[in-house]
């Protein structure tokens, strides 16, 4: 994967910025990793490098950011070593291996749509309650 080299020093009057950003997708699962150079990312956001922290790994997180700062996607990458366990793809499951709840539909078909590209990849398999009722 190609990074671009940015100034390694945050704008302190812009958490948004460029020089925010992570130069390259350090510890995302290299599937997840390809998806993101798919989907025309270069760099991490300042959310989703928070999120891939080792010191939460496996924690709880509860993230309030701007909308489109890629939260969704955060907590796609933050979860890829604990569910694919070192493997490139899903392995086959008799029950669910995770549960995404949204407070209202309206949200879930997004985060649905999110984490269906990010996992593409591995063989990711989603349903709704509309699925199994």
């Amino acid at each position: 994967m190609s990074a671009r080299i940015v100034n390694p020093q945050p704008d302190p009057l812009n958490p948004y910025s460029e020089s925010s950003y992570m130069t390259r997708f350090e510890g995302v699962v290299s599937a997840l990793g390809e998806a993101l150079t798919k989907r025309g990312y270069s760099l991490l956001t300042p959310v989703q490098q928070d999120m891939l922290a080792p010191e939460i790994s496996g924690a709880d997180a509860l993230v309030s950011a701007q909308t489109g700062s890629g939260k969704t996607a955060a907590f796609g990458m933050a979860l890829a070593p604990m569910l694919l366990a070192g493997a490139e793809r899903f392995a086959t499951a008799r029950a669910p291996v995770a549960l995404a709840v949204t407070p209202t539909r309206e949200l879930a078909l997004p985060v649905r749509r999110e984490l269906e590209w990010l996992y593409k990849d591995c063989l990711l398999y989603t349903l709704d309650a509309a699925d199994v009722l």
